[in-house]
């Protein structure tokens, strides 16, 4: 059967940012936040998970009207989860979130789109293909983050690099992968605005730009420096909170490194995450420094293919981000 897209936007009624909205006539204890997140994406068919951000005590969720057969409202946590169905159109839920001391009302807009191909169309640029898999990793995502949400942790969000790491615990936090093969640094917003927004997570590392290198659209640097600074500015945290990985360097002579990124481009992305991380006073993983030959390429064998790691090379690049986080939360990696 042909996949459609459902596209998700939920928010407290009149808001469309994630950030704590006071309740007329609410009390202390009574339930009060931003609520569900505002925009996420998945494939009609598969799984949905979207639990709101919501503080108080002894909360109970009810919603109106009553969900499709496939999905299901968690009355104690808010999570809506289930199957999305494939019949296109928009469907409008008033979720209430009530406790002893007072009622929020939230609200749940779920678009389910016209169906795609059977196959993933390449388009003019393929980015249909890359919105279906980062509707697919913000579930998974979302889903590992609501196995441990009291946990402190940390978020690593970037590309196909960091979506094939395995990460390890770093400070006493445990890792959250928040990578997406194919993405540019906007596509990532949305990955921010749906797990990344929560008390629990501590520190935030940031490990993309590569992509936005990539034809047939080479962004320019000022089209880079505004996605990245709008990055910055959702997620919403202090400064000694984020690391900035740096674009590793390509490798020549392999089939991705020499010809298909626009390499002196990612070079000057590369710079301005620096300048960006300077400016701002987050901290800078310099991977050329780690990863570099001392020309600009990657070390001769550091990758597959030419812009993917080697299992040696990821030992590097996990303790190059370890050391980053040690020396800025001043802890032992």
């Amino acid at each position: 059967m042909a996949a459609a897209v459902a596209v998700l936007s939920a928010t407290v009624a009149g808001c469309d940012r994630a950030e704590p909205q006071p309740t007329a006539g609410a009390s202390a204890g009574a339930p009060a936040g931003p609520g569900y997140a505002p925009t996420g994406t998945i494939a009609s068919g598969g799984f949905i998970a979207i639990a709101p951000r919501v503080a108080g005590d002894g909360i109970r969720y009810s919603i109106s009207p009553p969900l499709p057969a496939r999905l299901a409202l968690d009355p104690d946590t808010g999570l809506v989860s289930g199957f999305v169905g494939d019949e296109p159109g928009t469907r409008t839920y008033s979720v209430e979130a009530a406790n002893s001391a007072g009622a929020l009302r939230l609200s749940l807009t779920i678009s389910v789109a016209a169906p795609l191909p059977a196959s993933c169309p390449g388009g003019s640029d393929g980015r249909e293909c890359n919105r279906f898999h980062q509707s697919v990793r913000e579930f998974a995502i979302a889903g590992q983050l609501a196995q441990g949400p009291d946990a402190p942790y940390y978020l690593v969000i970037g590309d196909s690099l960091v979506e094939a790491a395995r990460l390890d615990p770093i400070c006493g936090l445990r890792p959250l992968n928040g990578g997406v093969g194919g993405a540019r640094v906007a596509d990532l917003v949305g990955v921010v605005r749906r797990v990344g927004a929560r008390d629990s997570l501590r520190l935030l590392v940031i490990a993309a730009g590569v992509n936005d290198a990539s034809p047939p659209r080479v962004a320019s640097v000022a089209e880079f420096e505004a996605a990245y600074e709008t990055l910055l500015a959702d997620a919403g945290l202090a400064p000694d909170r984020i690391i900035m990985v740096g674009i590793a360097p390509l490798e020549r002579d392999k089939p991705l490194g020499t010809g298909y990124f626009d390499a002196p481009r990612a070079r000057e992305f590369d710079r301005a995450i620096r300048m960006l991380a300077a400016r701002t006073g987050a901290t800078y993983v310099d991977l050329g420094a780690r990863l570099g030959a001392g020309d600009g390429t990657a070390r001769i064998g550091s990758t597959t293919d030419g812009v993917h790691l080697t299992p040696a090379t990821y030992d590097t690049w996990r303790s190059a981000i370890a050391d980053a986080a040690g020396a800025s939360r001043g802890c032992v990696p």
